[in-house]
C-alpha cells in the first residue's frame, strides 16, 4: 500500500530492494485461498488440497537474497515449501510490495515443473496479500493462490487500510484512475505515467478497458476486451471470467484477483497481472487519510474557473503487471495505484 509514512521511510532507504527486505522479512501468519484452473476446458474449481489451510511463513531477506520456509499448521510444522531467490529475481516497490518469478509456490511440491509468477502487495503496515499464478510443465495455467498474511505480533487492520470485501464482478464496476511506475530488470524505475482502468459488467460479461497516457497527459493507447463470466460450482468462493479474445482469464477471490493467460505459448509475449482492492479507513480512525489521490486534468466549472478533478472515494486498487518477452524473459514490471472515480 502506498502510504505516506511508507514513502517517507522509502526516501531514507538506499534501494527498493532494501525496502523489500525491511517490510517482508520476519514471521508471517497466513491463510491460503486456492483455485484450480482447467485451461483446456476453460473451467475453474475450488482446490480442496490447499484452499482454506492456515500456515506460518518465515522470510529471511537480506543482501544475499530471499530464503522462505512455509509450513502448514496441519503438517506438524514440517516445511513444505522452501523458496530461495537471489536479489535480482525480486522487483520491489517503495512501499515493500514486490513481484517475483519462481517454481516453488505451487504450494504442494517444490520439485514439480512449475512456472509461477507472484505479486506481494502491501495493504497495511503489517499486512500483505500475495497472489500466485502457477503454470504446469506444458505451459497451462493450473492454480491461482491467494495468501492473506499478517505479521506475527502485529495488530491486524489497526494501522492501515484493509482488503475490500469484493466477491463478485459487480463490485469491480467503475472508473479507476491511477498512476503507474514502469521498472526494467536491472535498471529500476524508468517511467512514471497515468493509467485508467474502466470496468463494467451486466453479470454475464465483464468489459475491461485500460487507457495509458503520455507525460503530457494525453491518452496514447486504450486496450479493450470482453470477458464471459463463468457459472461457478456450488462450493466455489470466487469469480471466473474468460477473455476469449485475448486468451486470458480473471480469477477474483475476496478482493484479490489474477488476470493471466490460460496458456503460455512459445514465441509469444504475455503478461500476468495481479491486483488487490482496498478500502481506506475513515479519517478519524487509525490509518485514515493515508492513501494518495490521483488528480486528473483540470475541468472548468460553471463560471469558467479551472478546478482539479479528483475523487473523495475511499476505494482503491493496487495492481502489479509482469510483462514477458516471447522467450519468457522478464521485460518490465508495472505497478500502479488507482482510486475509484465513478461506480
Amino acid at each position: 500500500m502506498r502510504r505516506h509514512g511508507a514513502l517517507m521511510r522509502a526516501q531514507e532507504t538506499d534501494t527498493e530492494y532494501e525496502r523489500f527486505c525491511e517490510f517482508n522479512g520476519g514471521m508471517w501468519r497466513g491463510k491460503c485461498r486456492s483455485v484450480l484452473v482447467d485451461a483446456l476446458r476453460k473451467e475453474a474449481s475450488r482446490d480442496p488440497q490447499c484452499d482454506g489451510r492456515r500456515y506460518t511463513s518465515c522470510v529471511k531477506a537480506s543482501k544475499a537474497g530471499v530464503d522462505e520456509a512455509l509450513s502448514w499448521d496441519d503438517e506438524d510444522n514440517e516445511t513444505v515449501v522452501s523458496l530461495k531467490l537471489p536479489p535480482g529475481a525480486v522487483t520491489g516497490d517503495f512501499d515493500g510490495s514486490f513481484s517475483a518469478e519462481h517454481a516453488a509456490h505451487n504450494l504442494v511440491s517444490a520439485s514439480a515443473p512449475t512456472f509461477a509468477a507472484e505479486a506481494g502487495l502491501a495493504v497495511a503496515d503489517d499486512e500483505r496479500v500475495r497472489v500466485v499464478a502457477s503454470y504446469d510443465g506444458g505451459g497451462s495455467l493450473a492454480r491461482v493462490a491467494y495468501l492473506d498474511e499478517v505479521r506475527i505480533g502485529a495488530n491486524a487492520r489497526v494501522n492501515g487500510a484493509a482488503v475490500a470485501d469484493v466477491g463478485d464482478v459487480f463490485a469491480l464496476a467503475g472508473d479507476w484512475k491511477g498512476d503507474a511506475t514502469i521498472r526494467k530488470p536491472g535498471r529500476g524505475a524508468v517511467n512514471v505515467l497515468k493509467q485508467d482502468l474502466e470496468l463494467h459488467t451486466d453479470g454475464d460479461r465483464l468489459f475491461r478497458a485500460l487507457t495509458v497516457y503520455d507525460a503530457a497527459g494525453d491518452a496514447v493507447q486504450t486496450l479493450e476486451s470482453f470477458g464471459d463470466v463463468a457459472t461457478a460450482s456450488l462450493d466455489a468462493d470466487f469469480e471466473f471470467v474468460v477473455f476469449r479474445d485475448v486468451g486470458c482469464c480473471l480469477v477474483l477471490s475476496r478482493g484479490a484477483y489474477v488476470l493471466a493467460p490460460l496458456s503460455i505459448e512459445r514465441d509469444k509475449a504475455f503478461y500476468i497481472e495481479a491486483g488487490v482492492f482496498i478500502t481506506e479507513p475513515e479519517a478519524d480512525l487509525p490509518g485514515g487519510q493515508q492513501l494518495p489521490i490521483s488528480i486528473r486534468g483540470a475541468v472548468p466549472d460553471e463560471n469558467g474557473d479551472v478546478e482539479p478533478d479528483f475523487s473523495e472515494s475511499k476505494r482503491f486498487l493496487s495492481r502489479s503487471v509482469r510483462l514477458y518477452s516471447p522467450d519468457r524473459t522478464l521485460a518490465s514490471v508495472t505497478t500502479s495505484y488507482h482510486q475509484l472515480y465513478n461506480s
